[in-house]
């Protein structure tokens, strides 16, 4: 069995290289893949490209999001899922656009200031504590990396709570135990799928990046149930 491995909004797929191997495209907006044009249905109808067999999914934080789409959307091509800072995403359209209007100084940030400026103000978020800096959201192109939030945001997919009760495929979510905000809206992902097994781990939303190997013993823990062509 294969591996997609999604990556979080103003990263790459080479944030993987630490903890899994497998096929880690870089998603719409982000690197060199251009803008996306659609919806968030779109997109995550354009990855089932890469799972018309049974493959595993895992995804951080905007990626779990679409992994957690991928299964909902094409139950039959995901065997399990691996989801590190998930949601269901926004309930109400007041929610969605509230948020939309929130992400309007992250875009406006990269259209007027650029990519360097983005990337240091995104870093220094509480949510990530002091997880080490990556260089991998200066690889991108600021008009893409805007149009892939607006595209790809929690103000623009779809509330997926629905859905999510009809995923029948074994889930483990990882989250940091200091992401408050995360530890939250895990428990709602775990509330819609009750069979999801729940590890936490010393850190906050980037907890791959503050306790890999605990992120890695994690995920393989819970892949020796569910071998897989790709190791984590």
């Amino acid at each position: 069995m294969k591996t997609l491995l999604l990556h979080g909004f103003s990263r790459d797929g080479r944030m993987w290289a630490p903890l899994a191997t497998g096929i880690a495209p870089d998603l719409p907006g982000h690197a060199g893949t251009p803008a996306p044009t659609g919806t968030f249905e779109d997109v995550v109808d354009a990855l089932a490209g890469f799972v018309k067999a049974p493959f595993g999914v895992i995804g951080y934080s905007m990626g779990a999001r679409l992994a957690l789409s991928l299964a909902i959307r094409f139950p039959a091509r995901v065997a399990w899922l691996v989801l590190d800072g998930a949601s269901l995403g926004l309930e109400t359209e007041a929610e969605r656009a509230a948020r939309r209007d929130a992400d309007a100084r992250w875009t406006e940030l990269l259209r007027t200031r650029g990519i360097e400026a983005f990337a240091a103000e995104w870093a220094a978020q509480p949510i990530f504590g002091n997880a080490p800096r990556t260089d991998d959201r200066r690889a991108h192109d600021p008009f893409a990396l805007a149009a892939a939030l607006e595209c790809l945001g929690k103000g623009a997919m779809p509330w997926l709570g629905d859905g999510a009760r009809n995923v029948r495929c074994p889930v483990l979510l990882i989250n940091g135990d200091r992401d408050t905000r995360g530890l939250g809206e895990a428990a709602r992902v775990a509330e819609a799928i009750p069979h999801a097994i729940r590890c936490s781990l010393p850190g906050h939303h980037a907890v791959h990046l503050e306790a890999p190997a605990a992120w890695r013993a994690c995920a393989r823990s819970f892949l020796e149930d569910h071998p897989l062509e790709a190791t984590a």
